[in-house]
């Protein structure tokens, strides 16, 4: 059995309506561009936008946070199980997230001078409960059938 193989059922088991129906909290990824050079400044753009599935969402516990030497703060939320890349059954189709669609910001790193970053900027927008716009702390990609965000709120949803 290979790994597209259980990555896929594993993503097929957590986007059930099965699953997706007890699930409250949906996550929607923007790339947001300003056209004033930063962020700010003249008109806001979205640049992308991806709507994932609803997720489970978990507040990280005191002793995450205490033994993360800093990296984590209270009140820092884990979105759980998210279905990394896999090749469908067919061997065509793809499924999953890739890290550059989880953290769009990794493709604008130094030395790729090519893609102004100044004027761009990620929010990572929970709707249910608890809501929000959020900013990426840390992907998590260790476990290789469900992949997880660690999210710090940056504003509060009007």
């Amino acid at each position: 059995m290979s790994l597209d193989c259980v990555r896929e059922c594993a993503d097929m088991a957590r986007t059930s309506d099965c699953v997706q129906q007890y699930r409250t909290v949906q996550l929607t990824i923007r790339v947001l561009r300003w056209s004033g050079g930063k962020p700010g400044l003249g008109q806001l753009d979205i640049v992308s936008e991806l709507v994932m599935p609803k997720y489970e969402v978990k507040e990280l516990s005191a002793r995450e946070v205490a033994s993360s030497g800093g990296h984590f703060e209270a009140g820092d939320l884990r979105v759980l199980d998210i279905s990394p890349p896999y090749t469908k059954a067919d061997g065509l189709t793809q499924g999953g997230y890739t890290r550059e669609q989880l953290d769009p910001k990794s493709l604008w790193t130094e030395p790729d001078y090519d893609t102004p970053t100044r004027d761009r900027v990620v929010e990572y927008v929970l709707s249910g409960e608890p809501s929000g716009t959020y900013r990426l702390i840390n992907l998590n990609t260790d476990d290789v059938t469900a992949w997880s965000l660690v999210l710090r709120r940056s504003r509060e949803t009007p």
